[in-house]
């Protein structure tokens, strides 16, 4: 596991990224560097700069998101639908989440990518 926090930046405009947000916060093994919602920015990201994105899988834009990321095997890439308590993990791995420390746990386990 990794000693420094994963860089994390937040992908979208919805609410659920706000609550995220302010709950991730409290984990000392994420810090959450910025929320962007243009792919524009989303496109410039690097595993230089971030090791994760996450973002509402139910935005429109969403189905676009690993794909921009795909070249970067070292960016992991975090997809949350919480209205069905669904997380993926765009190695194509699927789980349910009940709250957010499932995220964070979740995270835990994949930080060493």
């Amino acid at each position: 596991m990794k000693n420094t926090p994963l860089r994390t930046i937040l992908f979208g405009r919805s609410i659920l990224l706000a609550g995220l947000e302010s709950s991730l916060q409290n984990y000392g093994n994420i810090k959450i560097l910025k929320r962007i919602d243009e792919i524009s920015d989303l496109e410039k990201i690097s595993s230089n700069e971030i090791d994760l994105v996450l973002f509402d899988s139910t935005m429109p834009e969403a189905k676009i998101i690993p794909a921009l990321l795909e070249n970067d095997p070292k960016i992991l890439v975090l997809g949350l639908d919480l209205s069905e308590h669904h997380m993926t993990l765009y190695s194509r791995k699927e789980l349910n989440i009940n709250n957010f420390s499932d995220i964070a746990d979740f995270i835990n386990q994949h930080s060493n990518y």
